[in-house]
Parts: C-alpha cells; sequence; structure tokens
C-alpha cells in the first residue's frame, strides 16, 4: 500500500523540525564553549588595570612607573 502525499508531506516537515532542533541546540552549545573560553576582567580603578578573573595566578607589573 503506497503513502499518500499528505503522509509524505507531514515526514518531511517532521525529518526538518528535528533537524533544525538539533542545528539551534548545537549552536547554542558552541556559543556556551565561546563563552566559557573567552576571558572575563575585573577593572582595579586604584591600580588602573584590567585582571581576568579565570586565571588562579594572577601579578602586576611593579616596575612600570608610568600614570
Amino acid at each position: 500500500m503506497a503513502r499518500s502525499k499528505t503522509t509524505k508531506i507531514l515526514g518531511k516537515v517532521l525529518i526538518g523540525l528535528l533537524l533544525a532542533a538539533v542545528l539551534v541546540m548545537l549552536g547554542m552549545r558552541g556559543y556556551e564553549w565561546y563563552l566559557e573560553r573567552k576571558a572575563h576582567f575585573v577593572r582595579y580603578q586604584a591600580f588602573g588595570i584590567d585582571i581576568p578573573t579565570n586565571y588562579s595566578i594572577h601579578g602586576i607589573d611593579v616596575s612600570n612607573t608610568r600614570k
């Protein structure tokens, strides 16, 4: 027994929606990964510098005398 035209179209639409949902989820996960890898900084006004928050070791160059 042959499938009806409506059933074939409905099947293609459902596959398209499923594929679109998977692509959106992959895109969201990729964007989350990018944000995790991106360095975030905190501004210290007293020193006039930005320090990244994602690193466990921080240092300040005290030999620089420019103001």
